[in-house]
């Protein structure tokens, strides 16, 4: 856990400085290709495209956020945004959620993003801080732990169960 604190859930702060980041980032670079290739569509077919590309081309440039967030939570459990303010997603147990569960926390957490303040604030009384959106998959946001601290803390807590078992 961050020093000066004993638990390892994110809090809603730095859960959302994290996504900023990430729709920052990742928001721009989308823009930066789909404007690009607008310009290249208008070019080609001097004036404007037909509305079936453009409809598919808006529906992808909207699936690329869900998409990357959903791709970085099932491969390394946490998006760039993540990683910077130093949280991760996993499941209850500790692992990184699968690719399903991942896909859909993307999804859902995008487009709940509109009502983001009403889920969010169910992690403002949940102990582990879990919006709606976690309660919906099943999963946390915790902040990241080295392996020496991880570690550590396990060492400490078998200790403790020996000692109140009434062990040396």
């Amino acid at each position: 856990a961050p020093p000066g604190r004993s638990f390892t859930y994110a809090g809603a702060v730095t859960r959302l400085l994290g996504l900023a980041i990430d729709l920052f980032v990742v928001g721009y670079l989308n823009t930066v290709l789909f404007s690009t290739l607008a310009g290249l569509l208008d070019s080609l077919f001097s004036g404007t495209p037909p509305d079936w590309l453009t409809l598919t081309l808006l529906a992808i440039a909207a699936a690329v956020i869900p998409a990357y967030l959903g791709m970085c939570y099932w491969a390394l459990g946490r998006s760039l945004g993540m990683g910077i303010v130093g949280i991760r997603v996993c499941t209850p147990d500790g692992r990184r959620p699968g690719f399903l569960r991942a896909m859909v926390r993307a999804w859902v957490g995008m487009l709940g993003l509109v009502f983001w303040l009403a889920t969010g604030a169910i992690a403002l009384v949940d102990a582990k801080r879990r919006s709606l959106m976690d309660l919906l998959v099943h999963t946390e946001v915790r902040y990241s732990v080295p392996e020496t601290q991880q570690r550590r803390h396990v060492r400490d807590a078998v200790q403790e169960r020996v000692i109140a078992a009434g062990g040396p």
